[in-house]
């Protein structure tokens, strides 16, 4: 299963008739005759519930898997690229959980049957449960295109430390690292970090431990005061 088609699953038609083959599959491995969910007992109800989350959880693991070999076979394209498609995943079940959300609403004010909300309940799970998926392959391509996402931060710390340069005026950038700012007031990094925490400086930029910066004339007023 490629991006798009994960992208697909949160379409709720198609998680419907999803549902009615999990619910048929369990009505045959346990020998009940056919009917509705709503018509079982409350101890076939609760396994009922234990099985559709268990046979979900599966299929998404054999969905990251294949997901990671796909990652992993992304040798022309680009963690940006990747980032996009899991946006829009994420966007496609945003969209389809706030409809079905006043499907529901609206349903449950008209009195519709006892099947359907129960089928609306178990799609807001099942939405939930595959909302992890998507973490998981995001931070499969993070950890995929690690360094490529180091060149970009470094890339754009870098212009913005040269553009502070010539606003500055001085010849200095108004952004300091944590090391430069050590150096400058003569502390270890360890103390930068108490002083931090302490409240008595504030870091201004953080994406990804190496891009911690201070702003200077923060550390200069600081270092003024003390």
């Amino acid at each position: 299963m490629n991006m798009g088609e994960i992208k697909s699953l949160f379409n709720y038609h198609k998680f419907e008739r999803l549902f009615l083959n999990e619910f048929n599959q369990y009505l045959k491995e346990n020998n009940l005759s056919a009917g509705s969910i709503d018509t079982l007992d409350n101890a076939h109800q609760k396994n009922f519930h234990s099985f559709f989350l268990l046979r979900q959880t599966a299929q998404m693991e054999t969905l990251l898997h294949d997901a990671k070999d796909e990652i992993l076979r992304m040798d022309k394209t680009s963690f940006s690229i990747v980032e996009n498609h899991l946006q829009g995943i994420s966007k496609q079940r945003e969209i389809w959980k706030t409809k079905i959300q006043n499907e529901h609403s609206f349903r449950e004010e008209h009195s519709a049957s006892p099947w359907k909300l129960i089928a609306y309940d178990y799609y807001f799970e099942y939405a939930e449960l595959y909302k992890r998926l998507i973490v998981q392959l995001k931070e499969l391509a993070e950890d995929h295109f690690a360094e490529e996402i180091e060149l970009m931060i470094d890339w754009k710390l870098n212009s913005s430390n040269q553009e502070n340069t010539r606003n500055s005026g001085n010849g200095k950038s108004e952004l300091m690292t944590i090391n430069e700012v050590a150096e400058y007031l003569k502390v270890t990094r360890r103390q930068i970090y108490n002083l931090e925490e302490n409240g008595h400086i504030s870091r201004v930029n953080t994406v990804g431990a190496r891009s911690v910066r201070f702003l200077r004339s923060d550390i200069e007023a600081y270092a003024k005061g003390n």
